[in-house]
């Protein structure tokens, strides 16, 4: 069987990586030895060693592939929680299926069924549960930062972990960050506790959210945050970011314009969308040159790249651009 091989301090962030790209094998438990844990993983991973060991099963007998079905590819693990989408014609299984899911990952307590798609100005989804608690409020950890959510009420997204990761990494000393549906605060949270120096401005229009914000920059002890509730395109402070977030990938392209006026000459911009294949990246490059040419600026495209499968036929990508703006 082949693991990857981490250190005990950096197993955590492993773990989410492994998850979230989809190659931690279920099949095989992970292990330690002294001060390094040992992770099954299904296919090769950038920035990590392939070592051949042999493996524990996670689940005797039947295999989990044989309980889940080809259809259900995948699920989201959110802290203690497990959410996972079932198609209808195996709606007889779901309690079989969250305790299989439940067997592979001891500490998932409770497994949620997506009974819509997200919906509403807070991007919710109705959620079922099919096995375990029925709490939804969870604990969450990813790159050092501690988070609560309620799964029911907010929108969050653990495959996100390494963009957020990425962005944060991009952050340079004092620079002024506007992070646009911040959500519980994964992205304004993970560059603050990474940029101690830099000041944040994270704006969320659900108040639930917002509130369980505040408490996770309680938790991580930061203090170069400031939360404001409300809707971006009223709220959001003019002239005032270096870098601005829009993770917003369904209809971000409705706030290119207060992102172009909340940016300072020389901002650069990390714009989410969803795009079928057939159109990427032509369609979204161009919306925001569009955009650009309406708000009276320059922009230089930096890069864009896939960040995850999303549908059939559709991903969901991120465009880094620079905008330079006429200095009057």
């Amino acid at each position: 069987m082949l693991f990857i091989k981490v250190h005990k301090k950096d197993a955590e962030n492993a773990r989410v990586k492994l998850i979230n790209e989809n190659v931690l094998s279920k099949e095989y438990k992970a292990f330690s030895e002294e001060d390094f844990v040992f992770f099954p993983v299904i296919q090769p991973i950038d920035g990590y060693t392939l070592i051949k060991r042999r493996g524990t099963k996670t689940v005797k007998g039947k295999k989990i592939k044989d309980v889940l079905g080809e259809e259900i590819s995948s699920f989201d693990l959110i802290g203690e929680a497990a959410i996972v989408e079932i198609p209808e014609k195996l709606s007889d299984k779901e309690k079989e299926i969250a305790d299989a899911i439940m067997k592979v990952h001891k500490n998932v307590k409770s497994v949620f069924r997506k009974m819509s798609a997200m919906e509403g100005e807070f991007r919710v989804r109705k959620l079922k549960c099919v096995g375990g608690s029925s709490n939804t409020e969870v604990s969450y950890k990813e790159y050092g930062c501690s988070m609560r959510l309620d799964i029911a009420q907010v929108y969050f997204s653990p495959r996100l972990s390494n963009e957020r990761e990425r962005i944060a990494k991009l952050v340079k000393g004092e620079e002024n960050v506007l992070v646009m549906f911040a959500g519980v605060g994964p992205f304004a949270i993970i560059i603050g506790k990474k940029n101690p120096k830099a000041k944040i401005i994270a704006i969320e229009l659900n108040p639930v959210a917002v509130s369980y914000m505040k408490q996770n920059i309680k938790r991580n002890k930061l203090r170069n945050i400031q939360v404001i509730e409300g809707d971006v395109n009223l709220v959001s402070p003019r002239n005032c970011a270096d870098r601005i977030c829009m993770p917003l990938p369904h209809s971000a392209c409705d706030f290119l314009d207060i992102a172009f006026a909340s940016a300072k000459n020389n901002c650069v911009i990390h714009f989410y969308a969803m795009v079928d294949l057939k159109d990427m990246p032509d369609k979204v490059l161009d919306l925001i040159k569009k955009a650009a040419k309406r708000n009276g600026v320059e922009i230089e495209i930096m890069n864009w790249k896939i960040v995850r499968p999303y549908a059939p036929k559709v991903n969901q990508i991120v465009v880094d651009f620079k905008v330079y703006k006429k200095i009057v």
